[in-house]
């Protein structure tokens, strides 16, 4: 094994996992399909299985190390096989985003692009999870090299497209890694962690009220419990669904082409769900009446406008810290919620599903359902403006 094996070890690692599984689940062609994952920042240097090597034989040292943009690729000793290199070169030197890519033969993919009509509707559970996510390939002219790779590749430019039906062919499957994970685990996540950081800041409002009748000492011991959980939480499940808790910031992912209307759809409707059960939560622990209509007066057009801002500076940090490839983003979520929380007369809701969420709690945490009306609205608003401002600033990079 030389240096050059050694390199991106435990991408290597994985990769050689992904290969493995893929035989134990019997969706291979013994040597003829290929799984590659980017190693750099622009996805055009990636790791690839070698020509001729069984799925069920690969090893980590065994992975090519290639440049998408190197065109002597194919004229060096242990070249890739031309069709790989054609197709899996083609889609990372044009698609950033795409940074593992998977192309198999299985059965029912393989069917399915083999039919006279190879859309798949949105009928049950399973396919909804493609919704939008697709696309079809109907120009499949053999086998494919690089300029077929380059056709290919031209129909992947949408973020949001992570799936071809490769027409009379097979499959391809683009993610962020190689265990990109599920539809289910994505939603449980969202919601569990909306879930927990609502009932923190319900729960936490009701400790600080109970232990003191100063409204400052109560506020910041509100503030303390909910920038932390922020940290947590945004730590724990962002590997997982991107810990949004939030349909102000899943909007923005989808404005951004990041996320599927249909997806962002979901994310938002177990985010209000797992909202509404963490106040619930919170009004159990407290052995107060689970059922409650809040009487919080936050009406006004400070509140508004503190909405706005509040709603602006969280969307701009988080998407302004995603184009700096920032690996901070639970502490700048924390620290920003936690300041917002003194300088905006609202206390900074900022978050659509916990403005709901806490629209059932008569207690410290509360608003009146009247408001949201006045919340939700100022919310999104400010979302939008941070979106436009911060896609202007880092136009260009990806």
């Amino acid at each position: 094994m030389d240096g050059q094996n050694l390199l991106y070890w435990q991408e290597r690692i994985d990769l050689a996992a992904a290969f493995r599984w893929a035989a134990r689940l019997n969706m291979h062609e013994a040597v003829a399909n290929h799984f590659s994952l980017s190693v750099n920042e622009d996805g055009t240097q990636f790791l690839m299985n070698p020509n001729q090597k069984h799925f069920s034989r690969i090893k980590a040292s065994d992975m090519l190390l290639l440049d998408a943009n190197d065109p002597d690729t194919m004229n060096k000793p242990g070249a890739p096989d031309p069709t790989a290199w054609g197709l899996h070169g083609s889609v990372h030197r044009k698609c950033p985003h795409a940074k593992c890519v998977m192309h198999v033969h299985s059965i029912h993919a393989t069917v399915l692009a083999s039919l006279a009509d190879s859309r798949l509707p949105p009928i049950d559970q399973n396919t909804a999870i493609f919704y939008e996510r697709y696309v079809i390939d109907e120009g499949f002219g053999g086998l494919a090299f690089e300029d077929e790779g380059m056709r290919c590749a031209g129909m992947l430019q949408d973020p949001k497209i992570k799936v071809m039906i490769m027409g009379n062919h097979g499959v391809l499957v683009l993610g962020k890694d190689i265990a990109a994970f599920s539809l289910n685990r994505r939603l449980l996540a969202e919601g569990l962690g909306t879930l927990l950081l609502v009932a923190t800041v319900v729960g936490s409002g009701i400790m600080a009220d109970a232990l003191s009748n100063d409204v400052a000492i109560s506020l910041l011991g509100n503030t303390i419990a909910t920038g932390t959980i922020l940290f947590v939480l945004i730590t724990i499940f962002g590997p997982v669904s991107g810990a949004h808790f939030n349909p102000a910031v899943s909007f923005v992912f989808y404005l951004r082409g990041d996320l599927a209307g249909g997806m962002t759809l979901l994310y938002m409707i177990v985010q209000v769900c797992g909202g509404i059960l963490g106040t619930w939560t919170a009004h159990a622990m407290f052995e107060v009446p689970i059922l409650q209509i809040s009487t919080v007066d936050r009406s006004g057009f400070g509140n508004c406008i503190s909405e706005i801002i509040a709603t602006f500076g969280l969307v701009f940090v988080i998407f302004t810290a995603i184009s700096q490839n920032s690996k901070s983003i639970p502490m700048l979520v924390g620290l920003y919620i936690s300041a917002a929380y003194w300088f905006t007369a609202s206390t900074s809701f900022a978050n659509p599903a916990v403005a709901i969420a806490r629209s059932i709690s008569d207690t410290f945490a509360g608003i009146r359902p009247i408001e949201l009306l006045m919340f939700i609205p100022a919310e999104l608003c400010g979302a939008y403006v941070a979106f436009i401002l911060v896609r202007w600033l880092y136009r260009g990079q990806n």
